[in-house]
């Protein structure tokens, strides 16, 4: 068996299998040059190997109890790109043409670069829109409502606490901002027939 030490934890690696454990040192001791090491006998978490493939997330309270449905971790990593460019360069295009208004509050501002898209609305705060890509997400920082973030399902982007889509509550939140009808449902992924 061989130990590595890291921070308060210990990475263990049973020879013979070849498989990796996270545990933690009950007894730490330094002798001389030597360093001796006793760890828990019980693994903090299952290995890598013995985890799910696809995790199956609990179905958001506005459907039918008891139903699953499977979000991003269905998308490859070439669909989620895709999926997620698409979406944040439609949104862009139309928050160009938003600010352009005269409806439109001083000093707004949109950047899209990089996956990350902001828009500054002077006194109104900011709005930052970006990928997630490990988690194959869309995350929403919002002045309004705060933090959230989106999962791919059924071609739209949905919060999985509420299900509300991104589309949608991006169309409520600006439209009280620009005092106006603003319709986010109507770019790329904005509804399921849309995408």
């Amino acid at each position: 068996m061989q130990c590595a030490v890291r921070g308060s934890m210990a990475l263990v690696r049973a020879s013979s299998v070849g498989r990796l454990w996270l545990q933690r040192p009950v007894v730490c001791g330094i002798w001389g040059s030597q360093l001796s090491l006793h760890v828990a006998a019980q693994p903090l978490r299952k290995p890598l190997h013995q985890l799910p493939s696809t995790t199956s997330l609990p179905a958001p309270s506005v459907l039918k109890a008891g139903t699953t449905r499977q979000y991003s971790v269905e998308l490859d990593d070439i669909q989620y790109e895709q999926i997620s460019d698409e979406t944040l360069e439609s949104l862009s295009e139309y928050l160009e043409e938003l600010v352009a208004v005269d409806t439109a509050p001083q000093d707004c501002d949109v950047l899209y670069s990089s996956g990350v898209l902001t828009l500054h609305l002077g006194t109104h705060g900011t709005y930052v829109i970006n990928k997630q890509t490990p988690n194959k997400q869309i995350w929403l920082s919002s002045p309004t409502s705060g933090p959230k973030r989106f999962d791919f399902q059924s071609g739209v982007w949905v919060y999985r606490h509420s299900g509300e889509t991104l589309h949608s509550l991006l169309s409520t939140e600006l439209s009280k901002v620009f005092s106006s009808n603003v319709d986010f449902l109507t770019c790329a992924f904005g509804s399921s027939e849309s995408a």
